[in-house]
């Protein structure tokens, strides 16, 4: 169940935030940084808290499912900007 809160909530965030990521991806990837990390703090925390396991996990997992949701569109943008030449592969390749 903890997966699929977090798939449900990727789709979300694609969903709704989709157009926006254009304007400026650096925020975004800003955003997406401390969402991810946010959801790392809930997933350490779980050993320190066994009896809430299940919603500590949930709620780290849909979190960095955010972050995820959030940081793959705008670095894909930051990667077209940097392909002037149409190398987006080579350029994607080392980032």
């Amino acid at each position: 169940s903890k997966d699929g809160i977090g798939a449900f909530g990727r789709l979300l965030i694609g969903g709704r935030f989709g157009t926006l990521f254009d304007d400026d991806p650096k925020k975004w990837r800003m955003y997406a940084d401390f969402i991810g990390s946010a959801g790392s703090i809930f997933d350490l925390t779980t050993p320190l808290y066994p009896g809430y396991f299940l919603p500590l996990a949930s709620l780290g997992n849909l979190a960095k499912a955010v972050g995820r949701g959030f940081r793959d569109p705008s670095n894909r943008v930051i990667q077209n900007h940097f392909a002037k030449s149409g190398n987006l592969g080579e350029i994607a390749a080392k980032v």
